[in-house]
């Protein structure tokens, strides 16, 4: 299901957005994945909805990704890739989008719980997936 389908509500703007954001009730959600494709163009989050669903966020024609985690504080020399997504902890706190000072763009901080990323892109894409179609590891 798509929650953003057409090209006039993808180019809602940011109070808009932060509106849908707001309505899907992300706060404290498990983050499922983060992942990059097509050399960075597009990045994907991953918001636990529920047992079946998730959000998927795609943020598109990126132009600037940076982020942190928390591997300068794991208590374990564990990759992420070896724990269970339970094992995880990474949960959504905060998503802000605000006017970039590049024409045309946005800017969002993803506050994640052990992920802090910044993005300067042109959109959001939001849709409701189901989680066993997307491959998550660990589950």
């Amino acid at each position: 299901m798509h929650i953003f389908h057409t090209e006039e509500e993808i180019k809602m703007n940011i109070s808009d957005k932060e509106k849908m954001l707001n309505k899907l009730c992300y706060q404290d959600g498990q983050i499922l994945d983060f992942r990059s494709k097509y050399f960075g163009d597009e990045i994907n989050l991953y918001i636990e909805k529920d047992k079946i669903n998730c959000y998927k966020l795609t943020f598109l024609q990126c132009y600037k990704v940076s982020y942190e985690t928390d591997a300068n504080l794991r208590w374990e020399e564990k990759a992420i890739k070896d724990l269970k997504i339970q094992q995880i902890g990474y949960y959504a706190h905060d998503i802000v989008i605000q006017e970039s000072k590049i024409n045309n763009f946005i800017d969002i901080e993803l506050v994640l719980l052990f992920l802090f990323v910044s993005i300067t892109c042109k959109d959001i894409k939001i849709e409701e997936v189901s989680i066993k179609d997307e491959n998550f590891f660990g589950i």
